[in-house]
């Protein structure tokens, strides 16, 4: 899969509160786990979880935190 596949296939997730389609178990671990989240959506655009280094045919799929408004928390190196 391509990248811009993968974000095709995000499209309709964004700006929707993880809650909406997680139950409370879920949610509880995407607290405690680091790189949940990535996992989570690795799923949700069709990704097996693995240990690849590259996650699509043409780059990486990354998470950062943020704000309500988007913008990001921490300051990301690639």
């Amino acid at each position: 899969m391509r990248l811009d596949e993968g974000m095709e296939r995000l499209r309709p997730y964004i700006g929707m509160r993880f809650d909406t389609f997680l139950n409370e178990s879920e949610l509880s671990d995407l607290r405690r786990n680091k790189g949940k989240v990535g996992q989570t959506l690795e799923k949700l655009i069709g990704l097996n979880n693995t240990s690849n280094n590259i996650d699509f045919d043409d780059g990486e799929l990354k998470t950062n935190k943020s704000d309500i408004k988007g913008n990001p928390k921490e300051t990301m190196f690639i």
